[in-house]
């Protein structure tokens, strides 16, 4: 008896911690989410537009123009790919190394927030 007790007090402690850790989880995404939008806005929006579809007030010079991040296709690119993409530029199009300016963590956050964009 006394063991089937110990044995239910420790299930319920984990599923306990397994929930907190699953909300820290979250509260953290949406922490680099917030990152993500504010490192977009800064460096992204002009080109890539507000809604990340490529009309930005910048898209009209480029031929071709920045890449639509809702799309279909840009939503199966790996996110080492789109890393890549960010921080050493895409050659022979405007797509520019942001490497020198972003961190790594400036990268990871602005990809997630480009995930958002697909939804």
């Amino acid at each position: 008896m006394f063991n089937h007790r110990l044995n239910l007090q420790i299930l319920i402690g984990l599923i306990a911690l397994m929930v907190l850790m699953i909300f820290f989880s979250y509260a953290i995404a949406g922490e680099e989410i917030d990152r993500g939008m504010i490192i977009y806005q800064a460096n992204c929006l002009q080109c890539h537009g507000e809604k990340g579809d490529g009309s930005g007030p910048e898209a009209a010079q480029f031929n071709p123009g920045p890449a639509d991040l809702t799309s279909t296709q840009m939503a199966s690119v790996p996110d080492s790919v789109l890393e890549k993409a960010i921080v050493d530029g895409v050659p022979g199009i405007p797509m520019h190394s942001w490497g020198g300016i972003l961190s790594k963590d400036d990268v990871t956050s602005l990809i997630l927030y480009i995930r958002t964009l697909q939804k």
